[in-house]
């Protein structure tokens, strides 16, 4: 390689990184957050800095998904942009969230999917109907059982099962008369119904109820762990919660079924953040995996760590904890949120508002209701 190319290159590569370096900062600080609140008997939603983004002024609203937002106005339900301008105006008797391009709406009380156009991608047929996940959406047809339909309407799976939840991991589960067994997106049986109760597939296995004993099977339906508990939950960060015959107390699994943490627990929640709530007697406090107490018992109610930060609760009132135990503020509160960007929503008493992660006041309390800030994302525009 000449001389010449080589500077050549060298002068490209350090103006590519000084132009990332600018630009990421610059992209960072576009992102956009908005909450939704109500105040004055009207709902509107405020920025991060507590700016109202779109003034109250909607009968009811839900917060943004896929860059839109569901709002209500007199009796009927439309869709906004971040700015507060109609994409789609209000028509729908209900509406819900946008979720992979499509969003529930209710028309001459039946449901179906409009896209972001609001258009009918799927005509209103439906007696219920749930948001698309892993590309298939639940339904009940009108006079027959649950089933699943595609983004463009297409029976994934024909509704004829009683009772069913949602695809999780490429499976979902489905009762045909009394036994559970798992379909695949074909509408067949991947595992043929044989079990008296079942959970969704987490971590690659499903619990499963066969002769009142849990165990877990993988997606082909063989056993991993076979069925010796009397109690057990999904795994989670590699661990499950069980409980074994004979002990009323609950001990965390591992993947081949063999106790990583004794049962001795009064109560547990699953792991986290490799970290777990667990009760002794009528207190609770954390653990790490090896069953080390990092945060001894002594909280009446606990919530699982995110990003570094739990909720708990003493005294009937709520407060933020570090991991080492520390609390972020002395401020209490009768309802405490999971902090988005930084930000949580708080509540004292009938008002509303947000703290940053040291405990400050944000935003103060002036609201009659406030949700958790979303990061709006680019709506979905379909080809044609």
């Amino acid at each position: 390689m000449s001389r010449s190319l080589i500077l050549k290159n060298f002068i490209m590569n350090r103006f590519l990184l000084v132009f990332f370096a600018l630009l990421i900062p610059t992209l960072l600080a576009s992102q956009t957050y908005l909450a939704r609140v109500k105040a004055g008997g009207k709902w509107g939603y405020i920025d991060i800095s507590g700016k109202a983004a779109i003034p109250p002024k909607f009968d009811d609203a839900q917060s943004f998904s896929e860059g839109m937002a569901a709002v209500k106005v007199e009796d009927l339900w439309g869709f906004i942009d971040h700015h507060g301008n109609w994409v789609v105006r209000p028509r729908y008797q209900e509406a819900g969230d946008f979720h992979e391009g499509r969003a529930r709406a209710k028309s001459d009380d039946n449901w179906g999917f409009i896209n972001p156009q609001g258009e009918w991608a799927i005509n209103p047929a439906f007696a219920e109907a749930f948001d698309f996940i892993e590309g298939a959406a639940k339904v009940n047809s009108i006079g027959a059982g649950w089933g699943f339909v595609g983004p463009n309407g297409e029976w994934i799976i024909y509704p004829w099962y009683e009772e069913t939840s949602h695809f999780k991991e490429g499976l979902v589960k489905a009762r045909k008369e009394i036994l559970w067994g798992y379909l695949n997106r074909d509408g067949e049986w991947e595992i043929q119904p044989q079990f008296e109760r079942a959970g969704d597939f987490s971590e690659g296995m499903a619990r499963v109820l066969v002769n009142n004993m849990w165990g877990y099977v993988d997606k082909q339906g063989n056993w991993i762990i076979r069925p010796r508990f009397t109690d057990a939950e999904d795994f989670s960060d590699g661990m499950a919660i069980a409980r074994a015959p004979g002990n009323l107390k609950y001990g965390f699994i591992d993947t081949g079924g063999s106790w990583a943490i004794k049962p001795v627990y009064g109560g547990a929640k699953p792991f986290k953040e490799g970290i777990a709530s667990v009760a002794m007697k009528s207190d609770w406090g954390y653990i790490n995996k090896e069953g080390t107490y990092l945060i001894e018992p002594e909280y009446a109610v606990t919530f699982e760590f995110d990003n570094g930060i739990a909720v708990v609760q003493r005294k009937m009132k709520l407060i933020y904890i570090t991991i080492d135990g520390s609390t972020l503020a002395s401020t209490k509160y009768d309802f405490a949120g999971k902090f988005v960007n930084g930000v949580a929503r708080v509540r004292n008493g009938l008002k509303w508002g947000y703290i940053s992660t040291d405990g400050t006041s944000l935003i103060p309390t002036d609201y009659s209701f406030a949700d958790d800030f979303v990061k709006i994302g680019s709506p979905i525009v379909e080809n044609r």
